[in-house]
Formats: structure tokens, C-alpha cells, sequence
């Protein structure tokens, strides 16, 4: 795949994912919305072991040519306990009937969306993993959205909608997908207790990465549900949408750096890698000058146009934090060469705890709750990003002076 159609995919699936807080906020209401947005936090924030044991471990076992319904039962097995949970805080009064519903079926198709993007992407059918994964949820959701407030639905039927949406775009993909994934789920299925178990503890490591990848990225709509701000849901995902732009420009090239950048680190090559950085840094710069000229635009339109005003608020530091992971990107391929998946958790799990501890302080100083939450969300991806380059910094001065360890050479 060319960079030009894999930026444009990327691009058209950023685009998609914007449309959910404007149609479903416009349909049912942004306090419905809200609480559907919510509720599919929770669930990534849940499914995030599974997410990467999936991306990663599957994806490897199915490029080699290995047996990939071990990772597939181990993420069954998972959801299935998952399932439990959920229904034992319905039995404890933490859930109600239809949000142990609606959170149990977003979270069963986000695991067999992401075995099918895997089972597409092994068989390098890049585009329609972008377009099943990223694309269709959303836009399906929209247009239920759209349909239930035509039927006369109130804003109680938003999660209704939203689940309808992930179902079909869950069909569309097992259809998309169905000759590796379909025979991994029955396979899976099939798999002996014993196996599952034996699997579920060689991707421990994994699963606890995970977790903390996903909480870092999806803690702040869970703490805004938390607070009861379900109104100013829809508001922070349109600012934390246009602040993603600049990594969402960025990840193609580095998928196609990537490889360089590793066989660079496996042979030592620092002037390799560095001349791998300084131009994949050139390239950032004029992302961001662009980037920050369209921030600086959209704000001060907003001084002009009240609607926009609330968006600004939440944009500013979002933004701050988006430009601060797209100038971390390279830094986290050359960890990633270096295998330092444990680095890049420490990391996520840093930013995870800077959130949770900020946000109460920021709200004990009587901070808006959405501007509380984007505050302490820019100051986590600040924080854990500064971890990443200096970790970075340090394994490309080992390799200049020589004296990488042992365990890290080729």
C-alpha cells in the first residue's frame, strides 16, 4: 500500500470517528450520547489485555504460520470472565439491567472486531481492516442514531443505537474476514480448559501492557462518566478528535520507517537511526507548524462564533498534549526496536496514575470537570512522552559509546 492511499484511509476513519458526537448528540441528545460514548470507554478500557494480546500476539502467531486459536480462546476466555463481572455488578446494584447490557455486547464485538482486523491485516488486506475497525462502527452508529430518533426514541435509547451500530459493523467484518476468522473462533472454541490457561499465562505481560495502554488513553471519558458530565461528553471527544490529527498524519510514516529503524538498532547503526529521526523529525515539523496554525485559527474563530467557544477550552491543552506525543512518536520506534514494551508500559501506567491524581485536584480547585479532565489528560501524555524520550535518549547513547547491553544487541 502506497503512503497516499494509507494517509487517506487513515484520514477518511479519523473523519468517520468525528461524525458520533455531532449525529448522535443531534439525534438523542448530548446527555444520551454521553452516557452510549461512555460506556464503549469502559469497555476499551476493559478489553485492553485482550486488545494487545490480539494485535500483537495474534498477529505474530498467524504471520508465522502458527496456530492462532490459542490467543483467540485466551481473549474469549477473557471476555467470558468479563461477562461475569459485568452481570455480578448488576447483581450488586453497580449496574442497571440495560447498562450490563449495552456495555456486554460493546465489549463481546470490540474482541471479535479485533480478531478480524488481525485476520485481515495477516492476509495484507490493510485497507478493509481500516475501513471494518475504525470506519464501520461509527458510521453505523450513526445511522441508528439517526433511525431510533426517527421511530420517536428518546435519549435512553442512545446506547440501544450505538450497539446496533457495533453489531452490524461486527457482521460486516466476520464476513470481510471470514477465511481465517471465522475457522479461528470455532477452533478457539474447541480449545481444552488447560491450553486456555496455559495461554492466558505466557500473555500476562502482554495483558498487563494493555491495560495500561488503554487506561491512559481511555480514562478520561470513564472519570467524566464517573462525574455524572455526560452533557459535556460529546464536546470533549470533538476537541480530543481534532487534537489527535497530527499523530493520525503521523502513524503511516512511521509504519514505513519502522522496519529501518529496527534493522538500524539490530545492527548498531546509530547513524543510521539518527538520520532515520532527523528525517522523520523534519516531516513532524511541518505537521505541527501546519497543525498549530489550524488550532490557532479554530480558537480564535471561536472568540466569534460562542458554539465553538466550549470546543476551545478543551482543545488548548489537548492539543498541547497531541503535539508532545507526535514529537515522541519516533522516540517510541526506537523502543520498540530496543524491545522495551516494558518502558513503553511504565510509561502508559505513569500516565494513567498523573491522570487519576490529577483530576481531583484540579476539581478541588473548583475547575470545570471537562477542562479538569483535559487538563490532567494533557499533562499524562506530557509526562508519560518525556519517559519515553528519555528512555529513548538513553539507548541511542548506549549504542553510540558502545556499551549497549548485551541482552539488546542483534
Amino acid at each position: 500500500m502506497n503512503t497516499a492511499l494509507n494517509v487517506g484511509l487513515r484520514i477518511f476513519a479519523a473523519l468517520a470517528n468525528v461524525a458520533p458526537p455531532l449525529v448522535g448528540s443531534y439525534a438523542l441528545g448530548r446527555v444520551g450520547y454521553g452516557a452510549a460514548a461512555t460506556l464503549v470507554a469502559v469497555a476499551l478500557v476493559v478489553t485492553g489485555p485482550a486488545n494487545l494480546v490480539l494485535s500483537q500476539g495474534l498477529l505474530r502467531t498467524l504471520v508465522s504460520d502458527g496456530p492462532g486459536e490459542k490467543p483467540v480462546a485466551c481473549a474469549l476466555m477473557f471476555c467470558a470472565a468479563c461477562f461475569v463481572l459485568i452481570y455480578a455488578c448488576y447483581g450488586g446494584a453497580l449496574l442497571s439491567g440495560s447498562e450490563a447490557l449495552h456495555l456486554s455486547c460493546i465489549l463481546g464485538t470490540l474482541i471479535v472486531l479485533r480478531i478480524c482486523e488481525v485476520a485481515l491485516i495477516s492476509e495484507s488486506r490493510v485497507a478493509v481492516s481500516v475501513l471494518t475497525y475504525y470506519a464501520l462502527p461509527p458510521l453505523l452508529s450513526c445511522l441508528f442514531f439517526l433511525a431510533f430518533a426517527q421511530l420517536g426514541a428518546g435519549y435512553e435509547w442512545a446506547a440501544a443505537a450505538q450497539c446496533s451500530g457495533y453489531v452490524l459493523a461486527m457482521a460486516a467484518a466476520l464476513v470481510a474476514a471470514k477465511r481465517i476468522a471465522v475457522p479461528l473462533l470455532w477452533k478457539a472454541a474447541h480449545q481444552s480448559p488447560g491450553l486456555i490457561l496455559e495461554e492466558l499465562r505466557r500473555s500476562v505481560p502482554l495483558g498487563i501492557s494493555g491495560a495500561l495502554v488503554a487506561a491512559a488513553e481511555h480514562l478520561p471519558l470513564v472519570l467524566l462518566r464517573s462525574l455524572g458530565a455526560f452533557a459535556v461528553v460529546p464536546v470533549f471527544e470533538l476537541a480530543r478528535k481534532i487534537a489527535s490529527i497530527p499523530s493520525t498524519l503521523a502513524n503511516p510514516l512511521l509504519n514505513q520507517s519502522n522496519p529501518a529503524v529496527i534493522r538500524a538498532y539490530k545492527t548498531q547503526n546509530h547513524d543510521e537511526m539518527t538520520h532515520l529521526l532527523h528525517r522523520l523529525f523534519r516531516l513532524l515539523r511541518y505537521f505541527s507548524i501546519v497543525y498549530l496554525l489550524g488550532v490557532s485559527a479554530f480558537v480564535a474563530v471561536s472568540f466569534y462564533w460562542p458554539q465553538l467557544l466550549e470546543i476551545s477550552y478543551l482543545l488548548v491543552p489537548l492539543a498541547i498534549g497531541s503535539l508532545f506525543t507526535t514529537w515522541s512518536l519516533p522516540y517510541g520506534s526506537v523502543l520498540m526496536a530496543a524491545h522495551e514494551d516494558r518502558w513503553l508500559a511504565f510509561s502508559s501506567g505513569t500516565a494513567a496514575c498523573v491522570l487519576l491524581l490529577l483530576t481531583p485536584i484540579l476539581l478541588g480547585l473548583h475547575t470545570p470537570p471537562a477542562i479538569a479532565v483535559a487538563v490532567a489528560a494533557a499533562t499524562s501524555v506530557v509526562v508519560s512522552n518525556i519517559l519515553v524520550r528519555v528512555r529513548a535518549l538513553g539507548r541511542l547513547d548506549a549504542i553510540r559509546s558502545g556499551s549497549l547491553p548485551r541482552r539488546h544487541e542483534a
